[in-house]
């Protein structure tokens, strides 16, 4: 089963700015999202898990990290070896949300990355270099809440 990675991303290729952040608010790329990954199991590093606000809900969380995670919260399952994390990721057809990172080291011929192309430059932050893509579809342009993208589904060559 190939790996799922879903990210937004802008122009210039940065995921986050450099307080970790992102750095648009685009209600409609949210929903998508959820669409996507709800009752799904998510896996992110850790970072990325410490960004969140709260866990998100109706998914399970898989976090990598090497040093523990101090959490009541039920739905979170710590993986400490990128091996059992990528294995976890795949037994639960999971969606890969970040870091940069542990996105780039998960990157494999076949993964399938789920892009919202947000049309802004960042100029610093998370950067994230795309691989080669074959994409399988695309959406027209939006624009939403003063800003332009478009989603699109592409498998890595």
């Amino acid at each position: 089963m190939s790996l799922r990675i879903i990210l937004a991303i802008s122009d210039d290729g940065y995921i986050a700015d450099a307080n970790g952040k992102i750095p648009w608010h685009i209600p409609f790329d949210l929903k998508w999202f959820k669409m996507n990954t709800m009752n799904s199991t998510i896996g992110m590093g850790r970072k990325t898990w410490d960004s969140l606000k709260h866990p998100l809900p109706n998914r399970h969380h898989i976090v990598l990290s090497r040093s523990d995670i101090h959490s009541s919260w039920s739905q979170l399952e710590q993986c400490y070896f990128m091996k059992q994390f990528e294995k976890r990721i795949r037994e639960d057809n999971g969606w890969i949300i970040g870091g940069a990172e542990v996105v780039k080291q998960l990157i494999r011929k076949g993964t399938i990355m789920v892009l919202t192309h947000v049309h802004t430059d960042i100029g610093e932050g998370v950067h994230m270099a795309l691989p080669p893509m074959k994409c399988l579809w695309k959406s027209k342009e939006m624009n939403r809440n003063g800003y332009s993208f478009h989603t699109s589904i592409n498998k890595c060559l």
